[in-house]
């Protein structure tokens, strides 16, 4: 199944009509205009990344896309997965990072539909590969499974 995911709209948009506010106010100084120039053209780039991640029989493909272009293909094979790791980030928000033995790791946060964690764990146990849950992780775990029982 494919999972995607973007990057936080809201606080980005915050950002930067902050900067170009500031682009406004410091016109007279040359050094901090294009500072702040600088800032919200990266602001812009961001906005537009897109993440997807397509778990299947053997193998786990994570792209990035910049407007539905994609920079960044990693096709990742289940024997070169040493451990995925489930943590908790944010206040209630999970996620899990895939260590890879060539590529680093890759973190899984704010992917939809939320079944992800649940396939990636499946993925994990058919393939014997090393899991590990926090405690954070697993008190989330657990006090969604109390919501879905009320």
């Amino acid at each position: 199944m494919t999972y995607k995911a973007n990057t936080q709209r809201s606080v980005l948009i915050v950002l930067f009509i902050l900067s170009i506010g500031n682009i406004a106010f410091t016109s007279y100084n040359e050094t901090l205009f294009f500072i702040y120039l600088g800032l919200s053209i990266s602001i812009i780039i961001t906005l537009g990344l897109n993440y997807t991640l397509k778990i299947e029989k053997d193998l786990v493909i994570y792209r990035i896309y910049l407007w539905n272009l994609p920079i960044f293909n990693k096709k990742i094979d289940a024997a070169s997965i040493n451990k995925v790791i489930f943590k908790r980030y944010g206040w209630d928000q999970k996620g899990a990072c895939l260590r890879v033995e060539k590529g680093g790791t890759i973190r899984i946060i704010r992917f939809t539909p939320d079944s992800v964690y649940e396939e990636l764990e499946k993925f994990t146990d058919v393939h014997r590969i090393q899991l590990h849950k926090s405690k954070d992780y697993l008190s989330l775990y657990e006090r969604g499974r109390k919501v879905e029982k009320a």
